[in-house]
């Protein structure tokens, strides 16, 4: 591919976390902007119901190639269409993300074009993705200190998503003293799991403060759909403050994903 031809070319091995990648996103929102500049590729929007906001960054040293020759490139995208092309992907398979000049026109930009390479099966498969109107919102990363978070397996934290949204709509989610507590409560059942090695600041004063929230399941079901991206996932947490996931997307970059406490609609980003 001659990068002469366009205005953005990325070339990665990592087809694999690129398809989870999408793939999660795709249960939280159905189409968002991505941001191209010399840093690297951002996302940062909400859901549609403005309880979750979504941080995507990955910085461009993470690719095989990466050529933005604009300031920044904005463009807007159906991720259902994405997440289509990128499933029937092989795993063997190297990911081509261009835009070529033709497409690009004082900012405005028709198509994305996506390229699947695979050497050992001698094949090659193109597909230019017709792009739609953004919406240039302005957003700000949430800028929030967090006491303390916990590194715990993935797979873990989804089983307990998973098993409380058969009895609950919400789940708390408590730091107590050097370890973080999940509870619910309904008419059938009361369940709580623990786990310890808390990591942060823990002071004697820290270890006497309850950090409490309370969050529904319905919004944690669509963001543990991101549990494949990695093994292990960060949790932060504190009080009035909402919920911090965050996963790393193999060595690529990282997925940030801060939900809301349930009935709290006055915090805003």
């Amino acid at each position: 591919m001659n990068k002469d031809n366009n205005v953005l070319t990325i070339k990665t091995l990592k087809i694999t976390p690129i398809k989870n990648l999408v793939l999660g996103l795709n249960h939280m929102i159905l189409e968002t902007n991505i941001l191209f500049d010399k840093d690297g590729i951002h996302i940062l929007t909400t859901d549609i119901t403005k309880v979750i906001t979504i941080h995507l960054l990955l910085p461009s040293d993470r690719f095989e190639i990466y050529d933005c020759k604009k300031e920044k490139i904005l463009i807007a995208i159906q991720l259902p269409i994405f997440q289509k092309i990128l499933q029937n992907a092989h795993n063997k398979d190297v990911l081509h993300l261009y835009i070529e000049n033709s497409h690009y026109q004082d900012g405005f930009i028709n198509y994305l074009s996506l390229k699947l390479d695979n050497s050992e099966l001698g094949s090659c498969v193109t597909h230019k993705i017709k792009l739609i109107d953004n919406e240039d919102n302005t957003f700000n990363v949430p800028d929030i200190k967090y006491p303390y978070f916990i590194n715990m397996s993935s797979n873990d934290f989804c089983k307990i998503i998973k098993n409380s949204k058969s009895f609950s709509d919400v789940i708390d989610i408590l730091i107590v003293g050097n370890e973080i507590r999940f509870k619910l409560k309904s008419e059938q059942i009361i369940s709580e799991f623990h786990k310890n090695e808390l990591t942060g600041s823990i002071s004697s004063e820290n270890l006497s403060k309850i950090i409490h929230g309370t969050f529904e399941l319905k919004h944690l079901d669509k963001i543990i759909k991101c549990s494949n991206l990695c093994q292990n996932v960060e949790l932060y947490l504190d009080n009035e403050s909402p919920l911090c996931i965050k996963y790393n997307v193999a060595d690529l970059g990282h997925l940030t994903i801060y939900l809301l406490p349930f009935n709290n609609n006055l915090y805003n980003f």
